[in-house]
């Protein structure tokens, strides 16, 4: 089982496409210790191992630290999920790590400070770039990831090439997500997925000739691209793929103690701890509930009959869940 806190919704950006903006990546959203613990408690007892901790930006909480506290003492190991601007700050990054953090996911926003600061509104791009070189220097797991958005979707090359100039060893290329806004599930902000689908193609023997070892999480459905392609990466095991949704394998907690299908699915809970569950044992009893796995035998079917033949279905699940209901569906599936 995968394990997420969200543990605040504020920011030091603002990227357009993010998933924090349906809350207007608002500073009130602030996950407290109580949450912080039940949730913790109930992961422990679910026998989670390992839980990443996001935002917002987590690194700008001011209970980031305490959370990590409860993690490690609750013998879960914690990692952590950032856009890398407080990091650029070699103290912070130290006494992150003294705190128990073992990994480090950054996610860089743009290939080069002109983009950064038009983006995310921040110009940050060299704070970021400095964040990448403390990680380097200090030892501790990690990796760079990048989403692929509209804007960006041409400027893969000049990314892959400045990733290089910094030293990272460890990238992952994400094909985006649609994201909740209100009611409306709004894929605005990423490219078609047959555009993505070329894209990945385009950039495969760029991103082979490069010295990074990196995987691609790739949220379309696989019948997008050409057989011997799919084949070619699960061979090279560059592919990262499957949805928590689909596998019904997740447990994310929002700020509030929600439970969220997934933090794309912001404002969307299925249920709250300390109202329908506040133990492992209550939690696997709400899994049970009509309402719930009728939610997840949704989310499990097959979007498209042709799906039902193909020999890659549980690898690929339809790509990512929230596409079929973003519009995207006539794109999704070729032919």
């Amino acid at each position: 089982m995968i394990g997420w806190l969200t543990i605040n919704r504020e920011c030091n950006l603002k990227c357009e496409w993010c998933y924090a903006k349906d809350s207007k990546f608002s500073s009130k959203k602030e996950m407290n210790l109580d949450v912080a613990k039940g949730t913790i408690a109930i992961m422990k007892g679910l026998g989670i191992r390992e839980v990443c901790i996001t935002g917002g930006e987590p690194t700008i909480s001011d209970n980031l630290f305490s959370i990590i506290g409860l993690v490690v003492k609750n013998g879960i190991v914690p990692m952590l999920v950032t856009n890398g601007v407080s990091l650029s700050d070699r103290k912070f990054l130290n006494d992150l790590l003294a705190s128990g953090i073992s990994g480090i996911s950054l996610s860089i926003k743009a290939p080069n400070e002109k983009f950064y600061k038009e983006w995310t509104g921040v110009d940050a791009f060299r704070s970021v770039s400095l964040a990448i070189q403390n990680l380097t220097a200090s030892g501790v797991k990690h990796s760079v990831s990048f989403t692929v958005t509209k804007k960006s979707v041409n400027m893969l090359e000049e990314l892959i090439n400045e990733l290089g100039s910094l030293g990272v060893k460890y990238f992952n290329l994400d094909l985006g997500r649609p994201i909740m806004e209100g009611d409306f599930c709004s894929g605005d902000d990423i490219p078609s997925p047959p555009d993505l689908a070329k894209a990945v193609m385009k950039v495969y023997p760029l991103l082979k000739e490069s010295k990074l070892r990196f995987v691609i999480s790739l949220s379309i459905p696989f019948c997008l691209m050409p057989e011997e392609f799919i084949e070619k990466m699960v061979g090279d095991d560059t592919l990262l793929s499957g949805c928590q949704i689909h596998n019904g394998d997740g447990f994310i907690v929002d700020t509030d103690g929600n439970l969220l299908p997934c933090n794309h699915f912001c404002n969307k809970p299925l249920g709250k701890i300390g109202e329908d569950f506040s133990d492992a044992d209550e939690y696997n009893n709400f899994r049970q509930r009509e309402d719930v796995k009728k939610f997840y035998k949704y989310a499990a079917n097959y979007p498209d009959i042709r799906c039902m033949d193909c020999r890659w279905w549980q690898k690929c699940g339809g790509g990512c869940f929230m596409r079929w209901l973003s519009g995207d569906a006539n794109l999704l599936i070729p032919g």
